[in-house]
C-alpha cells in the first residue's frame, strides 16, 4: 500500500511538473543583489532546507532526493515535506527543481497530498527565483496563479514580494551567519509532532497554577521543549537498541522541577535534585520525585542506577556532570544545556577573544566531555533562550579494557583545572571511586539565594541616604531658585554632582 501511495504521488508530481513547465509565468518582483551564483544558491538553500527561518508557520523541512527525469539529468530534483508548526495547519509537500545551469529554482506544490481536514490550494502555482546575468545583478521572482493561499507550502504573493525576495537578495550577497543546526541529532519532524502534543497537555495546566515570581510562559514552554527533545532522543535510542525499556534519569540542579515532572509523567523513572526547594514543587509531587541536597562532586555523587544525567542550566555543576556520568558506570550518558559559565571550582575564564564567551564555554564543556571519555555531540535547541546549545555524551570513545588509563587522564584533567591552594603540595589524585571530594576547592551554591539589591536594607538607613544625597545636591552652586506662581521659591539644585558622579556618605 505504501509503495502504491508513493507511486501515485510520483505520478501526480510528474504530471504537475509538465504542467508548470508549459504554463505561463508572471514576474511579480525583482531585487538587486551583489551576490554571485554561489551566493544565490546558498540563499536558496536556506529557503529549501530551513524555511522556518523565513516562514514562521513552518517548523522544519524534511528533504529527500529524487531521481532525475529522463533527459534532465543536469537538474536536481528534491521532494520536500514542510512540517507545520501549528496544529491548525497540516503538513504539505512540494517538488523543488534546481537548474544550476539556467540559474532557476522552481517550487511545485502538491495540493493532493494535504490532509483531508483542510483543503489547501495554493495561491501561486509555483515559484521561480532567477539570477540575472553576471552584469545584471538581480533576482527575479515569477509565479503562476492557482487557487488560494495555504500558508505553509506557499504563502501569499505579498509575502513572497515583501519578505522572501528581499531575504534571498540579502543572503545572496551576505550569507546567513546564525547557527544552521537545529535539532540535528534527532528527527525534527517527530520533535514537532510531540512538542505540539506536550504543549497542549502540560502548558495551560502548569501556567494556570504557577506560584513563582518568574515568567511562567518562558519557563514552562522552555522545559516542555527540553522534555520533548529528551523524549525523542530516548525514543530513537530505544529504537536503535531494539529495547522497549524506558530510560531512567536524574536531573542535577533541577530548579523548578518542571522538566522532572514532564519526563516522569511520560513514564520515565527519575528524580530531580537541587540545593533548595521551590514553591511549585508541592504542586508537582508526587508525580515528580524532587529532593533537596547540596551536591559536592565526590564518590557519593555517582549515579550508577540511572541511565542519564541531566544538567539543565545547572550552573556550577555543569562541568561536573560529564565527570559524574563517566564515573557512574560504563553505560551512563549525559545531557547538559550550559548557561552560566562555571569551571570546576570557579567562574570560567575564556582563553580566546575571537569567539563569544558563551561559544568558548560550550567548546570547553565539549573538551571536558571528551576528556572524560565521551563521543561528544552538539545541537542547537529550539527554546526561547539565547543559551540554547546542548552537549550530549551518549557513547564512549574507548574500549572498556582501557578504563584504568582513561581514569588516570580524567584525574589529571580535573586537577589541572582546579585551583591549587598556595604553599601546599598537590593533593593526591582521586580515583573517583571513594567518598573523597574530587576537588577540594569546589563550593556548592548556597541554599539561601543571596539578595543583591536594596530590598533588605533597613528603611531608616535608606531614608538617611536619600536625605544626605538630596541635601548635597541642593547645596551645589550655583543654586538657582525658581519662583513659583504662589510666591514660593523652588531650589532646583546644582549640576556638580552629576559631573562628579560620586558621593561621600557617612552614617
Amino acid at each position: 500500500m505504501l509503495c502504491q501511495c508513493h507511486a501515485s504521488f510520483a505520478n501526480k508530481m510528474a504530471s504537475l511538473e509538465s504542467e508548470w513547465r508549459e504554463g505561463e509565468w508572471e514576474i511579480i518582483g525583482e531585487g538587486g543583489t551583489k551576490g554571485d551564483i554561489k551566493g544565490f544558491l546558498s540563499a536558496i538553500n536556506v529557503w529549501i532546507y530551513r524555511p522556518h527561518v523565513i516562514n514562521k508557520r513552518v517548523s522544519c523541512a524534511v528533504v529527500s532526493s529524487l531521481a532525475a527525469a529522463p533527459g534532465e539529468e543536469q537538474r536536481v530534483r528534491l521532494e520536500r515535506e514542510l512540517v507545520a508548526k501549528s496544529s491548525n495547519h497540516d503538513n504539505g509537500k512540494d517538488i523543488v527543481l534546481i537548474d544550476e545551469i539556467g540559474h532557476i529554482v522552481t517550487f511545485i506544490p502538491s495540493p493532493a497530498h494535504f490532509s483531508y481536514k483542510f483543503q489547501y490550494v495554493p495561491d501561486v502555482g509555483g515559484v521561480n527565483v532567477k539570477l540575472g546575468g553576471d552584469t545584471c545583478g538581480k533576482i527575479i521572482l515569477l509565479v503562476t496563479a492557482s487557487g488560494t493561499d495555504c500558508g505553509v507550502v506557499h504563502p501569499k504573493r505579498v509575502w513572497l514580494q515583501s519578505v522572501l525576495l528581499p531575504k534571498i537578495c540579502q543572503w545572496a550577497e551576505s550569507p546567513l551567519t546564525t547557527p544552521t543546526s537545529n535539532n540535528e541529532v534527532i528527527s525534527m519532524k517527530r520533535y514537532t509532532s510531540l512538542y505540539k502534543e506536550l504543549k497542549e497537555k502540560y502548558g495551560p495546566p502548569l501556567i494556570k497554577v504557577w506560584p513563582e515570581t518568574t515568567d511562567p510562559y518562558k519557563f514552562v514552554y522552555e522545559d516542555i521543549a527540553i522534555a520533548t527533545y529528551l523524549l525523542v532522543l530516548w525514543e530513537e535510542e530505544r529504537g536503535s537498541a531494539g529495547s522497549s525499556r524506558l530510560q531512567s534519569f536524574v536531573d542535577l540542579g533541577c530548579g523548578n522541577g518542571v522538566l522532572v515532572y514532564i519526563l516522569s509523567a511520560e513514564g520515565h523513572q527519575g528524580k530531580g535534585i537541587d540545593v533548595r526547594a521551590r514553591r511549585i514543587w508541592e504542586l508537582l509531587q508526587p508525580t515528580a520525585t524532587l529532593e533537596v541536597a547540596a551536591l559536592i562532586p565526590s564518590g557519593s555523587t555517582r549515579f550508577s542506577e540511572f541511565d542519564w544525567l541531566i544538567g539543565n542550566h545547572s550552573d556550577e555543576l555543569t562541568p561536573w556532570i560529564p565527570v559524574m556520568a563517566s564515573r557512574s558506570s560504563a553505560t551512563t550518558k549525559f545531557f547538559v544545556l550550559p548557561c552560566c559559565t562555571f569551571d570546576f571550582d570557579k567562574k570560567y575564564s575564556r582563553s580566546s577573544c575571537h569567539k563569544s564567551q558563551y561559544r568558548c564555554y560550550v567548546d570547553y564543556i565539549k573538551e571536558v566531555s571528551f576528556a572524560m571519555g565521551f563521543n561528544v555531540m552538539e545541537d542547537t535547541m529550539r527554546i526561547p533562550s539565547s543559551k540554547r546549545i546542548c552537549v550530549i555524551g551518549q557513547s564512549r570513545h574507548y574500549s572498556p579494557k582501557d578504563e584504568s588509563s582513561v581514569e588516570r587522564r580524567r584525574q589529571e584533567f580535573i586537577q589541572s583545572r582546579c585551583t591549587k591552594p598556595s604553599h601546599t603540595p598537590d593533593p593526591p589524585l582521586s580515583d573517583g571511586c571513594h567518598d573523597d571530594k574530587w576537588c577540594d576547592t569546589f563550593k556548592p551554591r548556597p541554599s539561601i539565594e543571596p539578595i543583591r539589591n536594596c530590598s533588605t536594607i533597613d528603611r531608616s538607613i535608606q531614608e538617611d541616604i536619600v536625605t544626605m544625597v538630596t541635601d548635597a545636591i541642593l547645596k551645589q552652586t550655583p543654586g538657582e531658585c525658581i519662583r513659583l506662581r504662589d510666591g514660593r521659591e523652588w531650589n532646583r539644585g546644582g549640576m556638580g554632582m552629576r559631573r562628579k558622579r560620586r558621593f561621600i556618605i557617612s552614617i
